[in-house]
């Protein structure tokens, strides 16, 4: 195995996030290949949606993987997913609990992001675009935990 000092920037990045971004799709596609009922053609059309961006995001992380596309593409996608995931939930708790999974991905993302961005390679605006996406996630769940 190389070393940490010789690996690329793609490849520092995808160790330290590698794990968390691929959180488990499975509950998120097995949820969204479930048949909705006739009538609800919004329903089916969201879940629809659910399982392009939980594709995209797969092929966006394949790209990643292999050093083609940025962390910051990466996150757009998860962030797309776990929106897309939102709008099919149904009741209040679901809606926190996907809220709070963002908080918890933007969170773990932002630490990894600060201890990358002591190697010269990573950009700041790398890190101060993980900061904007864990406020932005915090206010999503503190909107979501105030709603009605």
């Amino acid at each position: 195995m190389q070393s940490v000092a010789r690996l690329r920037r793609p490849q520092l990045v995808f160790l330290a996030t590698g794990m968390l971004l691929a959180l488990p799709l499975a509950n998120n596609v097995a949820r969204a290949g479930q048949a909705p009922p006739e009538d609800d053609t919004i329903k089916k059309l969201l879940t629809e949606r659910l399982v392009v961006y939980a594709e995209i995001h797969s092929l966006v992380f394949q790209g990643f993987k292999l050093g083609e596309i940025s962390i910051t593409d990466v996150l757009q996608a998860r962030a797309a997913l776990l929106s897309a995931e939102l709008d099919l939930c149904e009741t209040k708790p679901q809606r926190i609990e996907v809220h709070e999974r963002m908080v918890q991905l933007a969170q773990e993302t932002y630490e990894i992001m600060e201890k990358l961005a002591r190697i010269p390679h990573v950009s700041r605006i790398d890190l101060l675009k993980a900061k904007a996406h864990l406020l932005e996630a915090k206010i999503g769940l503190e909107r979501a935990k105030r709603a009605p």
